[in-house]
C-alpha cells in the first residue's frame, strides 16, 4: 500500500475517527467500515486490515484533507 490516512471529524462533542488506504496512483484501496471513538481504535482496525506503521507512509488528516495526494 502506498499511503494511509487517518481522518477525524467532530460529531456533537466528540471526535469520530476513520482510516483509508490509497494506491500509488491515488485510488482508494480500502477504508474503515465504521467510525471509531478514538484514534487508537481506528489504528487497531487499520492494523487488522494490513497497516504497518513501520513500513507504510501515513498521515493524520483533517476531515476534508487528503495528504496522500500531495
Amino acid at each position: 500500500m502506498h499511503c494511509w490516512e487517518f481522518h477525524h471529524r467532530v460529531e456533537g462533542n466528540s471526535y469520530q475517527w476513520s482510516w483509508r488506504a490509497l494506491t500509488p496512483e491515488g485510488k482508494l484501496h480500502g477504508e474503515s467500515a465504521q467510525r471509531f471513538d478514538t484514534f487508537l481504535q481506528a489504528l487497531d482496525d487499520a492494523k487488522k486490515n494490513g497497516f504497518n506503521q513501520e513500513l507504510h507512509e501515513w498521515y493524520l488528516s483533517t476531515p476534508s484533507g487528503s495528504p496522500c495526494l500531495k
